[in-house]
């Protein structure tokens, strides 16, 4: 008898996306600029903590991300909508880096950019402790993506899903489901993130 895991993680309601957007908003410093764009991507295109760390400026163009770090060293290149896109636009107008720079790097407590860009732990904190702020259940990075899959899994968006969270197989897409690029494009068209611009 072949018995089929149980999906594991939590599904973040839209409730809770927009809550922890807000508590970013709210906050009107360069590190609430910062932590809305990664938490925007997170559950825009369903970034692994990986990506957030070791992302450079210069992958962004304007119009579409690229990735290229992750299991498999695989390529992908989104382009970005809605609230994913904007978080970013906003992040970055504030925030003059080069194309090597690191795109979210550490800032220290007075509010100064320094060198270096987050650690993978440094990322899960910041996850940790917005959620407090926002006052919902405890969550991780690969929750907002587990959200993700489920919610173009639920579409009947299946294919595209792989390509975006860089799958290799549709077995590995299913076990997160809880609930070619065009197409990745209109899948993630569908997606709403509840990013609220800064005043």
């Amino acid at each position: 008898v072949r018995y089929e895991s149980e999906p594991v993680g939590s599904h973040v309601s839209m409730s809770e996306s927009r809550a922890l957007l807000d508590v970013c908003a709210d906050d009107k410093t360069l590190r609430g600029r910062r932590d809305a764009a990664m938490i925007a991507l997170g559950c825009g295109i369903g970034l692994r903590v990986g990506d957030l760390a070791n992302m450079h400026a210069g992958d962004w163009d304007g119009t579409r991300l690229t990735l290229r770090l992750g299991k498999g060293r695989t390529t992908r290149s989104f382009e970005l909508q809605d609230g994913s896109r904007d978080a970013l636009v906003d992040w970055l107008a504030s925030y003059p880096a080069d194309a090597l720079a690191s795109m979210f790097p550490a800032i220290s407590q007075k509010g100064r950019l320094l060198r270096g860009g987050l650690t993978t732990r440094s990322c899960s904190r910041i996850l940790t402790e917005r959620a407090r702020q926002a006052r919902i259940k405890p969550c991780r990075w690969h929750d907002l993506r587990r959200t993700l899959a489920s919610d173009l899994i639920s579409m009947g968006r299946s294919v595209e899903e792989q390509f975006i969270l860089r799958h290799r197989s549709a077995s590995t897409t299913h076990r997160y489901n809880m609930k070619g690029d065009d197409q990745a494009t209109k899948a993630l068209a569908r997606i709403s993130v509840p990013y609220r611009r800064p005043e």
